[in-house]
């Protein structure tokens, strides 16, 4: 498949996996992602053709049975979990000094 061929196939067919523990550990190790609290978001469009030829492999793997991907949840889940559910530090925010012309711009604005 083509570079838009493979963006149109995981699009459309992410929202059908089952399991997603290693499709998010892939994510977590080689690609670039942003998180909030709606989950983890991935801009396709900007990956290598590598990096969705590798989400469709994991995708339609067929060489583990549902019992090897169970056990291989059980043992990533935890990792998987936590890698995505704790919280990335906040920037320390300095205070900073408004002049007088700023100040009341900012107070003629409200």
């Amino acid at each position: 498949m083509n570079h838009d061929e493979l963006i149109k196939y995981i699009s459309e067919n992410i929202p059908r996996l089952q399991n997603t523990c290693q499709l998010l550990a892939y994510i977590n190790e080689n690609i670039n992602y942003s998180e909030n609290n709606n989950g983890v978001f991935v801009n396709i469009s900007m990956l290598t053709i590598d990096q969705l030829n590798d989400i469709y492999l994991l995708m339609n793997k067929t060489e583990y049975t549902p019992q090897d991907i169970d056990k291989y949840d059980k043992d990533m889940g935890e990792e998987v979990k936590h890698n995505y559910t704790k919280s990335k530090p906040k920037p320390e925010l300095k205070p900073i000094e408004l002049s007088k012309l700023q100040s009341s711009l900012l107070n003629y604005s409200k």
